[in-house]
């Protein structure tokens, strides 16, 4: 669509040209190998059973309220964006772990999917986006600024959604089940499961922002 919208603007030889160089430049731009590596943790996030412990986490924190697998959805996607960068791969990733789960404990369907779709768009955001990546190098702006400027909004973004499914589920009872309570000593214990996401994240953020490494550096 691009070569030929430039080649309509311009000139069909113009657009020739634009097909003989730019797919070339953009293959061969150091800075844009940060995009597949940190896809790549998202991956291997999921294969090691990372995402699938992040989930059961998150269960167990917020068991006992309405709607808790729904908020454990939104907490995981958000959690697990903060390594992969991308909205795809979150959304993907967590229907899978999440999404039989969920209807297994009486979910209605439509609304477990509408959940997790919501949660997937928080890979947008959420450092170390690669959205916010691509816009940066596009426009020469700093990797880590761009960073720590979408943490605040996608932060915002995890708390204004479990707000969302915590009213819906009381409007709508029929939505979703009230989650299984557990103890308080249970839900300390579980936060065990935080600690690689936030151990990743912490370290690719912090040196990022500190210009210890590239984004490509720390993505690798």
């Amino acid at each position: 669509v691009g070569l030929v919208g430039f080649g309509a603007v311009t000139s069909p030889s113009g657009a020739l040209q634009m097909l003989k160089d730019i797919p070339v430049d953009v293959l061969a731009k150091y800075d844009f190998s940060a995009i597949p590596l940190f896809i790549l943790m998202g991956v291997f996030a999921t294969h090691s059973g990372m995402a699938t412990k992040l989930f059961d986490s998150t269960r167990t924190i917020f068991g006992g309220v309405r709607g808790s697998l729904g908020i454990a959805g939104i907490g995981s996607s958000g959690i697990f964006a903060s390594i992969s960068g991308s909205s795809l791969a979150t959304a993907s990733t967590m229907a899978r772990v999440a999404l039989p789960q969920m209807e297994k404990h009486g979910y209605q369907p439509g609304f477990a999917c509408g959940v997790l779709a919501a949660g997937g768009t928080l890979g947008i955001m959420i450092p170390p986006s690669i959205a916010l990546l691509v816009y940066a190098i596009l426009t020469q702006q700093s990797v880590g600024d761009m960073f720590i400027a979408g943490f605040l909004p996608g932060l915002l973004g995890i708390v204004m959604y479990s707000i969302t499914v915590m009213i819906m589920v009381r409007w709508k009872p029929h939505l979703a089940p009230r989650g299984e309570r557990t103890p308080w000593k249970a839900k300390i214990v579980s936060l065990t499961g935080l600690i690689p996401f936030s151990f990743i994240f912490i370290v690719i953020i912090a040196g990022i922002f500190l210009g210890l490494f590239t984004p490509t550096e720390g993505a690798a």
